[in-house]
């Protein structure tokens, strides 16, 4: 099976959002991403970017085909992220889970990663910033590879753990 990697960038207190109202099984894009998310498929991996703290905290598995959420307005239980109503959603199986603390620093992978091959020294920050965004095969093996490497002595959620 084919899969495909896709940037899912956080910021502020999205990624406790999505352990806590989101109960780490549905995750959200914004609206005005909506063919893009369309495009995602079961099986393919999101790859959680820390935005301030500039690190990778996480990897979803996709378990479902994407869903809109109804046009109606959103019950507060219904909400993800509790000051953005993105209605774009996905549910997902945690398979990496890392705090901004203990997140790899995507300074560790600045030779490796393509995105780092620009001629600007801070053009990169442009490759993180579209939510979600596909990424080329090889950088996502990367940043999963790297993830695996950094969970072995950090602590790691699994959704087979998860009550």
């Amino acid at each position: 099976m084919s899969r495909n990697y896709w940037l899912h960038t956080h910021r502020g207190i999205s990624w406790q959002e999505f352990h806590s109202r989101g109960r780490a099984q549905v995750t959200g894009f914004p609206n005005s991403r909506r063919k893009i998310v369309e495009r995602i498929q079961v099986g393919d991996y999101l790859l959680c970017y820390q935005a301030h703290a500039s690190c990778w905290i996480g990897l979803l598995e996709v378990t479902s085909k994407s869903f809109y959420v109804s046009d109606e307005p959103l019950l507060e239980q219904d909400r993800i992220f509790h000051d953005v109503e993105f209605r774009n959603r996905v549910r997902v199986k945690v398979l990496i889970s890392l705090t901004p603390e203990t997140g790899v620093p995507i300074s560790q992978l600045k030779d490796q990663l393509s995105i780092f091959r620009r001629a600007k020294p801070h053009s990169w920050t442009g490759y993180l910033r579209d939510n979600p965004s596909k990424w080329n095969e090889t950088d996502g093996e990367v940043t999963m590879a790297l993830k695996a490497v950094k969970s072995e002595s950090i602590q790691i959620i699994m959704s087979e753990i998860q009550p």
